[in-house]
């Protein structure tokens, strides 16, 4: 298994752990801070189910963020969509983060997450989703 592939194990692993259902992909987001009221705090865990998008409050405190995560790191559940309604549109690639837009339901929050090459579980996410 190569790097890549164990960071993005390792954040379904623990996603997985604490939904306490079968995670296909899980990656660390954050909501644009002047977007209040969207129901997702500043940062966010999405994992994907077969059928579900659920969103965890995520504690990004950890010296190796975005390439190792704890599970203790996880927070509450706070927003769970169908999958279906879920898509991720509007990259924009900055100096240190990507910018993208979060269409939940009828809701389109704009979000961010670490650069792409040091980010490859939000990448996979990004990827399904897009």
């Amino acid at each position: 298994m190569s790097a890549v592939d164990e960071v993005v194990e390792r954040w379904r692993a623990v996603a997985e752990g604490k939904l306490g259902e079968p995670v296909e992909l899980a990656g660390p987001f954050q909501r644009h801070y002047t977007q209040l009221g969207t129901g997702l705090p500043a940062n966010f865990c999405l994992a994907l189910t077969t059928s579900e998008v659920v969103a965890f409050k995520f504690d990004p405190r950890h010296a190796s963020h975005p390439l190792v995560v704890n599970p203790n790191q996880l927070k509450k559940e706070v927003a769970r969509w169908p999958r279906s309604s879920v898509r991720i549109a509007d990259l924009s690639e900055g100096r240190l983060a990507i910018g993208l837009v979060l269409h939940a339901g009828d809701r389109a929050i704009p979000c961010r997450t670490p650069k792409m090459g040091g980010n490859p579980a939000a990448k996979a996410v990004i990827a399904a989703l897009g």
